[in-house]
């Protein structure tokens, strides 16, 4: 979303990784072309932005040209209301060249498995908001709760139970 930004990156210092996500992903040029962008397709930078008007931000001045990026393809994988997931291959250009037809097929061909891998990543973290909101619910009980699984080991125990526990009296 436009109030905040993460970011994964393979072969970034993570000096980098962590610029972006504290100030230069609010300022990428592309973002608002992300949002536009229909989910699944897959198409080069300057599709998304021309060049000149790239080379005029900030965002290029200060964050992709010291690392020398300069283009690159993006795909968008999921968006729902302001919230997107995007994957992106930035790169330099070699002789002048902008990002190849080869270069956006591929990511192309990878967008159904990263979208799939990003709905599950999205489906388990709602699982386990909802597992730290029952654990939540269960220590501010009075009575003492343990759950464990079938072979009698213990997953959780509230604060009433662990109370009990510490209290080294016998249990």
């Amino acid at each position: 979303s436009s109030s905040a930004c993460w970011t994964a990156a393979a072969n970034w210092d993570p000096a980098w990784t962590v610029a972006y996500d504290a100030y230069y992903g609010a300022r990428n040029p592309w973002l608002p072309g992300i949002r536009e962008r229909a989910v699944g397709l897959a198409v080069p930078a300057e599709a998304m932005l021309p060049e000149a008007e790239l080379r005029r931000t900030e965002f290029f001045h200060d964050f992709l040209a010291p690392q020398g990026l300069e283009t690159g393809v993006g795909v968008t994988l999921l968006q729902d209301g302001s919230r997107l997931m995007a994957a992106s291959v930035l790169f330099e250009k070699r002789g002048g060249e902008t990002a190849t037809p080869q270069q956006v097929r591929r990511l192309a061909r990878f967008a159904p498995h990263l979208a799939r891998a990003a709905r599950i990543q999205r489906r388990l973290s709602g699982l386990d908001l909802a597992r730290r909101t029952a654990e939540a619910a269960l220590d501010r009980l009075a009575a003492g709760v343990v759950v464990t699984d079938e072979q009698a080991r213990v997953l959780f125990v509230n604060a009433a139970a662990q109370r009990i526990v510490d209290k080294a009296d016998g249990l």
